[in-house]
């Protein structure tokens, strides 16, 4: 059961994916200059021009931040004629805890 923040974000209340790939990505400096640039949708290179990255590395790390929830494909857009899938975050924040045992929360988007 989730429940509301004090911003109005939707609070999930354990991460149901791998914790330890979790981290690995946040870990990542360039997986997190994806995340923290995928605020608003943008294309793949928009985020490789943004982020001043390799194009094989950002499509690896989108890859990884999209199968550990942290990056979703937003929608698509028209660019010079052809489509192009826009990512955004898919949640907002993520919370790590060390006490006892590892918790994981993600704080989703306001819809």
């Amino acid at each position: 059961m989730s429940s509301q923040t004090e911003s109005g974000s939707t609070a999930a209340p354990e991460w149901s994916g791998s914790k330890a790939e979790l981290l690995r990505v946040v870990a990542d400096e360039d997986a997190r200059e994806i995340f923290y640039s995928a605020r608003n949708p943008k294309t793949v290179p928009e985020l490789i021009e943004e982020c001043g990255i390799p194009k094989t590395t950002a499509y690896r790390k989108i890859e990884q931040l999209v199968e550990c929830g942290l990056l979703e494909a937003a929608e698509s857009s028209e660019l010079r004629g052809n489509e192009a899938v826009e990512y955004r975050r898919g949640i907002d924040e993520v919370r790590i805890r060390l006490r006892d045992s590892l918790s994981i929360e993600g704080l989703v988007f306001k819809e």
